[in-house]
C-alpha cells in the first residue's frame, strides 16, 4: 500500500466521521456547529493555563482553519477536490463564536472577582 493510497483511506475515514455528526441535528440546530462551538470555548480555557491570552487565541484560530482545510479534502476525493460548500464559513463562525464566549466569560470572571475584592474592604 502507498503513502498516497494510505493517505486517501485515513482522509475517507476523517470524512465519513464527520459526516456522520455533521448530519445530526437538535432541534434543527445542527450538531456540528455546537462541536465548534463548545470545542474552541473548551480549549481556550485549556491553553490559557498554559499559554499567554495571544499565543492561545492564535492556536485556536490556526486549529479552526486547520480543520476547515482537513473538511475540504477529506470530504472529496483528492483528484476531485470542489470549492467548499456553505458550512465552511458557518463552521469557522461557530468556532469563532467559542472563542467570543470565552472573552465574555473571562470579562465575566474578572468582573466578578473585582467586585468580591471590593465588597470585602
Amino acid at each position: 500500500m502507498s503513502i498516497e493510497t494510505t493517505i486517501l483511506n485515513f482522509l475517507r475515514f476523517i470524512r465519513s466521521c464527520i459526516s456522520f455528526f455533521g448530519e445530526m441535528n437538535i432541534g434543527g440546530f445542527p450538531l456540528d456547529w455546537a462541536f465548534h462551538l463548545i470545542f474552541a470555548f473548551l480549549l481556550m480555557l485549556l491553553l490559557t493555563k498554559f499559554l499567554s491570552l495571544k499565543k492561545s487565541t492564535l492556536t485556536v484560530c490556526f486549529l479552526i482553519v486547520l480543520k476547515e482545510l482537513v473538511d475540504i479534502f477529506g470530504k472529496s476525493r483528492i483528484e476531485y477536490i470542489v470549492p467548499p460548500a456553505i458550512d465552511l464559513p458557518k463552521d469557522i463562525i461557530a468556532g469563532l463564536a467559542g472563542l467570543y464566549l470565552y472573552f465574555k466569560y473571562r470579562a465575566y470572571s474578572i468582573k466578578k472577582k473585582t467586585i468580591s475584592r471590593k465588597s470585602t474592604l
